[in-house]
């Protein structure tokens, strides 16, 4: 072991910044944050409804202008942007039924429509209020003449040919179509794959669904033929966006795995081949591709990681380099490019190749996915994101964003101070100020019940903290091969950590131990850890939930073995909070078990992290955002 006093911290506040002033960028430039300015307090009203909701109002995920409006879809509500720069935030307390947007169309009446990610109903604004639909079929047959002459469709909302009497949507494992009369539903007993969440069609008539693979179908045919994605596509999941081009072949943008590139590809109109363009052949592509559309040109352009790009026909890619913005979507608007990105607003002139912006709303959250929740002692939030740290109180209704860097966890040392661990390093959070104690990335870490502080590094080095000296504990690269996501110290003072290749423990002796399938887990994938009061240790894994106790007896939970309790088997998350409740976050929502092992359950779309404060409030992490749940809407698994 060696160790060395930690560095001399900076006294800086690291905040998010006031709206960065107005730049004007050749794409090909850098973009760089304006200094550090104090980011002023931000209300954030805790209300008594049972369930609310925020998220980053300026990480966009949709775009659309009207005409006269560019409407932006966000995990924190809606947007309206006057071209001038002013702007309106609808909310729930405007009619919005959830802030988790995923979507924006526009009917033939200029009405706006809204397709939530967390709920099934659809919103309508006519321009001076909105209406709610409790269900897509609803609105279609309420609202058919109107959608059928749609001036802006959205394949996530509904799709229909030119000229054409049938309105498509994509449901969870189905596709329906509506001429007006009736519905015609096609499930997997048909040939469409499961989990569709997207339904093109061509000028011609074809019909393309998109979930589990590709499904396609001529408008009134019963029988469809599905196909394999491209090969660079390994799950479905990396799929982001699909656009058809006036000869009908179909344009699917996606995302590599962890450590690959992403690309865009092409399925002639015959689905006889594909043609894939990846960043990793053509460096023209974006790394990794997240909007895909055609113009009435038929332009191709993409929108994704840190650049535009676009191929006129019978031109090469070109590449606009957009460093630090990733590209959500985009619309024309007054003869610009207008980008919705992570950061705001943009605008493009494509042929100056001069980018202006970034337009940009307050707001509580920097970032919409959640991946850390704590409470200190004061009873304030601590919320970290992709972007960065927002400090939370819950009684005053105040939010400030106190970081503007990655979190990847957060520990509360014995003292109360706050320690985050970001790609940047080690940080620290108390009286007020913010300060950087470790330069290299952080992975994971935790406090010991006698207030030391563990963390792995992003070289697999796991330290240990104590006053101002750090120690090197081990070399976990060297010693077991393994990168952990999550740790835990016990009261026998046994590190136990979490690791795609199983549960890694390292004694007070210095001892590892690797528990995999074969001694109990049920997948070698561990995510989270958390100590019960008896010593109990609670692991949560990709396919389901394990017990070891002190004694080293397992016991496994799974869907069935809770009867439904456990909502998914894929698991992110799990606390135990001062009751000894156990609080479980899965794919497809919270979970709870009591001492008395009695299961509850509320659904939410993508869960990442659960926390309860001290006043019983439960606080789930989302990749869209931030929940509040009163725990009375929890639904109880009967005995």
């Amino acid at each position: 072991m060696w160790e060395t006093p930690s560095p001399e911290p900076s006294r800086e506040v690291v905040s998010l910044a006031t709206p960065l002033p107005s730049s004007t960028l050749a794409p090909q430039e850098v973009l760089a944050p304006s200094p550090t300015p104090t980011f002023p307090l931000i209300p954030l009203k805790v209300a008594q409804s049972s369930v609310q909701h925020w998220s980053d109002v300026n990480d966009i995920v949709d775009l659309l202008y009207d005409g006269e409006f560019l409407w932006a879809a966000t995990s924190g509500g809606v947007v309206r942007w006057s071209l001038e720069g002013e702007h309106l935030l609808y909310t729930q307390a405007e009619g919005l039924v959830s802030l988790a947007v995923k979507g924006l169309a526009l009917d033939g009446e200029r009405h706006l429509w809204v397709a939530y990610a967390d709920r099934q109903e659809w919103s309508e604004f006519d321009g001076q209020r909105w209406h709610t639909w409790s269900s897509p079929r609803e609105a279609v047959e309420a609202r058919y003449k109107a959608l059928l002459q749609a001036q802006k469709m959205n394949p996530r909302l509904w799709s229909h040919r030119p000229g054409g009497s049938w309105v498509w949507l994509a449901r969870e494992g189905h596709v329906e179509a509506y001429d007006g009369q009736r519905w015609r539903v096609y499930a997997e007993y048909e040939g469409v794959r499961r989990h569709t969440w997207m339904v093109l069609l061509s000028a011609s008539g074809q019909v393309w669904t998109v979930g589990a693979g590709l499904s396609t179908a001529e408008e009134g045919d019963r029988w469809w033929e599905d196909h394999n994605f491209f090969a660079e596509i390994g799950h479905w999941s990396q799929v982001r966006d699909a656009a058809v081009d006036p000869d009908g072949g179909l344009w699917l943008a996606f995302m590599g795995p962890p450590g690959r590139d992403g690309g865009v590809c092409w399925l002639s109109p015959g689905a006889d081949h594909w043609e894939g363009y990846l960043h990793a052949l053509n460096q023209a592509i974006p790394r990794q591709v997240y909007r895909v559309s055609v113009g009435d040109d038929g332009t191709i352009w993409l929108g994704g990681e840190g650049a535009l790009a676009f191929r006129r026909p019978g031109h090469p890619w070109k590449r606009l380099s957009l460093s630090g913005l990733d590209v959500n979507a985009f619309a024309w608007a007054k003869g610009k490019l207008w980008l919705g990105t992570s950061e705001g607003i943009w605008s493009l002139k494509v042929d100056q190749e001069e980018l202006e912006g970034p337009w940009l709303a307050p707001s509580p959250l920097l970032g919409r996915q959640v991946v850390s929740l704590l409470e200190g002692p004061e009873g304030h939030l601590y919320v970290g994101t992709n972007k960065g740290l927002s400090w939370v109180d819950p009684t005053r209704g105040e939010a400030r964003v106190l970081l503007s860097v990655p979190v990847r966890q957060l520990a509360l040392g014995k003292s109360g101070k706050l320690w985050i661990g970001t790609p940047q390093g080690l940080w620290s959070f108390a009286l007020d100020v913010v300060e950087h104690n470790f330069s290299e990335g952080v992975l994971a870490l935790t406090s010991d019940a006698q207030g030391v502080l563990w963390f792995i590094s992003e070289e697999g080095k796991l330290f240990s903290q104590e006053g101002q000296v750090i120690r090197q504990q081990a070399d976990l690269t060297k010693q077991c091969g393994a990168f952990p996501r999550d740790l835990a110290v016990d009261g026998e003072g046994t590190v136990w950590m979490a690791t795609e290749e199983g549960l890694l423990s390292f004694s007070r002796e210095g001892e590892f131990h690797l528990e995999t399938r074969e001694g109990g887990l049920l997948s070698n994938d561990v995510r989270a850890l958390a100590l019960g009061p008896e010593g109990e240790l609670w692991i949560a894994t990709a396919r389901g939930l394990v017990r070891r106790l002190p004694s080293g007896r397992w016991t496994r939970y799974t869907t069935e073995s809770t009867g439904g309790g456990l909502r998914s088997m894929e698991m992110w998350d799990v606390f135990v909070d001062d009751r000894g409740k156990l609080w479980m976050a899965t794919s497809k929502g919270v979970s709870c078990r009591t001492p008395e092992a009695d299961w509850a359950y509320w659904d939410v779309p993508e869960a990442h992290c659960v926390l309860v404060d001290h006043m019983g409030a439960v606080w789930i992490g989302t990749l869209q955002g931030l929940y509040r749940l009163d725990p009375q809407e929890l639904s109880w698994i009967p005995d």
